[in-house]
């Protein structure tokens, strides 16, 4: 009777740690695919920007260089400013909860973005793009926090090192899916919009 008690714990607590890893892997793919579609959306909106909106007619005083340097401009500031406003929110709030309201914010930068490129308005583009900068910035306390949530303290240095190569394969593959749109010059705005419609509902 002793042995069959001990067995069953014993499978009880197999099913307990097997399960514990399921949940964990399952955090792990889904805090990697956000941040993998969330730096693709960015990179795809910035070289969408440099390779399609560089052909609109450009305000009186902004020169395609100026407009170049405005995109990567938009990107970076946000976390010149407020890197240590969200360091301090990540501090305060569920770093779950702060995950999960940025990237819901990203739909209507998203529809603003569209909005943009369908009317070739490079002011509400670069708001845009302001704005996903903001929004990305807000985040990433939050995303390198559940690292160690997710796998403790010995997994620190897997989930650095994954978000790194996660990273660069995003910017690559954003700059690549940013050249599709000037293959099709009449349906450029459309094109830009079902792309960013479709990384924004994969991320």
């Amino acid at each position: 009777m002793p042995n069959r008690i001990n067995n069953s714990m014993h499978h009880n607590e197999n099913l307990e740690v097997g399960n514990s890893d399921k949940i964990t892997k399952k955090n792990w793919f889904y805090l990697f695919s956000a941040n993998f579609f969330g730096i693709l959306n960015d990179n795809f909106m910035k070289h969408c920007i440099v390779f399609v909106a560089v052909a609109w007619s450009l305000p009186a005083w902004m020169t395609q260089a100026q407009l170049i340097a405005s995109v990567a401009a938009a990107l970076v500031l946000p976390y010149i400013f407020f890197s240590p406003l969200s360091g301090k929110i990540t501090l305060l709030y569920s770093k779950h909860k702060i995950f999960k309201i940025c990237k819901l914010l990203e739909f209507p930068i998203v529809i603003l973005a569209g909005i943009g490129f369908i009317y070739e308005n490079i002011t509400i583009v670069l708001s845009s793009v302001l704005l996903m900068g903001i929004q990305s910035c807000m985040y990433s306390p939050s995303k390198y926090g559940l690292i160690r949530d997710i796998g403790g303290v010995e997994k620190i240095s897997f989930g650095n090192g994954m978000f790194e190569t996660m990273s660069f394969l995003a910017i690559l593959v954003g700059t690549c899916l940013a050249v599709r749109p000037l293959q099709q010059p009449y349906n450029q705005p459309f094109d830009v919009l079902i792309c960013r419609n479709s990384l924004f509902f994969m991320s």
